[in-house]
């Protein structure tokens, strides 16, 4: 689910070609090595992506309004996602 929120956040106000950029220096920021010796990286956990404070996704080129609005995205993705995990008799 964040795979496609996070970068739709980003393409909102700069270019595509600029949103891939930033979101590829997003993901080796905060994601983590993939298995194997591909050298890949997987995308950020949301409930990671939603600890950070705005100023920690400067270096990667998102400004502090849209680190807010990647933050409370990924607040409520985190929760879903926990949720969904839950019996259903106590979701």
């Amino acid at each position: 689910m964040i795979e496609a929120l996070v970068p739709a956040i980003l393409e909102q106000k700069i270019t595509g070609v600029e949103a891939r950029r930033v979101w590829r220096r997003l993901v080796l920021r905060f994601g983590e090595r993939a298995p194997g010796p591909s050298g890949l990286f997987v995308p950020p956990a949301p409930d990671l992506l939603a600890r950070q404070p705005y100023y920690s996704f400067h270096p990667v080129g998102i400004e502090r309004r849209r680190a807010e609005l990647i933050r409370a995205a990924c607040e409520r993705t985190a929760w879903l996602e926990r949720a969904a995990e839950l019996p259903r008799e106590v979701a």
